[in-house]
C-alpha cells in the first residue's frame, strides 16, 4: 500500500467502530420493539435521542470508511469494498469485520422494518377506534353549553349557529 492508502489495520478499525455502532442500534431497536409490544409509548419516545446519537455515529464512521475507500481508488459502495478486499489480499480480521458489519446491518434493517410495521399496525388500530368513537358520538349527539343534546342530524340555519 502507498502512504496515502489506509492500512488493513486502519480499515479494520474503522469497520469495527462502525459495526459497534450498528450493533448498539440493533440492540436499541430490539428494546424499542419490546416497548412497542408492551404499549410503552413514553419509553419509545425516550429512546429517540439515543437512536439519533447512534445514527449520527454510524453515519460519521461510514463517511470515514468511504474516505478510506476513495483513497484506495474504489467506489464507496458495497461492491467497491468487496473489490478492495479481493485485490488487497485482505487479512482475515478485515474480512471478518466487514462480514460482521454486513450481518449486523441486515439485522438492524430487519428490526427497523418490523418496528415500522408494528407502529403502522398500531396507527391503523387507533384510526379504526377513533372512527368508531366519532361515529358513535355523531349517532348519539353531544351536549352543548346549555346541557341540551345537540343532534348532528338537526338542521340549523347558519344565522343561528
Amino acid at each position: 500500500m502507498s502512504a496515502s492508502q489506509p492500512s488493513h489495520a486502519e480499515l479494520a478499525a474503522a469497520i469495527k467502530s462502525e459495526r459497534a455502532g450498528v450493533a448498539a442500534l440493533a440492540e436499541e431497536l430490539g428494546a424499542e420493539r419490546q416497548a412497542l409490544a408492551a404499549g410503552e409509548t413514553d419509553r419509545v419516545a425516550d429512546m429517540a435521542p439515543r437512536k439519533r446519537e447512534l445514527l449520527l455515529h454510524i453515519a460519521h464512521m461510514g463517511e470515514a470508511r468511504n474516505r478510506m475507500l476513495e483513497r484506495c481508488g474504489v467506489s464507496t459502495d458495497r461492491k467497491g469494498m468487496e473489490r478492495l478486499l479481493a485485490t488487497l489480499a485482505a487479512t482475515d480480521v478485515l474480512i471478518t469485520e466487514w462480514r460482521a458489519l454486513i450481518e449486523i446491518t441486515q439485522k438492524a434493517h430487519r428490526l427497523n422494518q418490523e418496528n415500522g410495521a408494528f407502529v403502522d399496525a398500531g396507527m391503523r388500530a387507533n384510526q379504526q377506534a377513533l372512527s368508531v368513537l366519532t361515529s358513535a358520538a355523531a349517532a348519539t349527539g353531544t351536549y352543548g353549553a346549555s346541557g341540551r343534546t345537540l343532534s348532528p342530524l338537526s338542521s340549523r340555519s347558519l344565522a343561528s349557529a
